[in-house]
C-alpha cells in the first residue's frame, strides 16, 4: 500500500504548499479554454450549460475536457425541467403543451 493519492499541483498551490516540498512543474494540465456548447442541446439545456460553465469558471475548475460531462448534466437537467413543467401543467389544466402524449 502506497498511502494517500498525491495531491494535484494546482491544489497545492491554492492551499499554499502545506508540505513545503518542491512542486511538480511538469504535471500535465488540462486546456484552460472554454468548451463550445453542443448544438444538439435544446434551449433549456443551453441555458443550464451557460450556468454550469460560469460556475466552474468561478471555482477555477473548468477545462475543455469537461464538455461531455457538462453536456450530459445540462441535458439531464433540461429533461427534468421539461418533465416538471408538463406535470405542473397537467395538474393545473389536465393538458400538456410540451408532450401531447400526456393529454387525457
Amino acid at each position: 500500500m502506497r498511502g494517500r493519492n498525491p495531491m494535484p499541483t494546482a491544489v497545492k498551490r491554492r492551499e499554499g504548499n502545506p508540505g513545503r516540498r518542491p512542486l511538480n512543474d511538469a504535471e500535465p494540465a488540462p486546456s484552460p479554454d472554454r468548451p463550445p456548447c453542443p448544438q444538439a442541446l435544446d434551449r433549456y439545456a443551453k441555458r443550464r450549460w451557460r450556468y454550469l460553465v460560469r460556475e466552474l469558471e468561478a471555482m477555477g475548475t473548468r477545462a475543455h475536457s469537461d464538455q461531455g460531462t457538462i453536456a450530459a448534466a445540462a441535458a439531464a437537467w433540461s429533461q427534468w425541467f421539461r418533465a416538471e413543467m408538463c406535470l405542473k401543467a397537467l395538474r393545473e389544466t389536465r393538458a400538456c403543451r410540451l408532450h401531447p402524449a400526456l393529454r387525457p
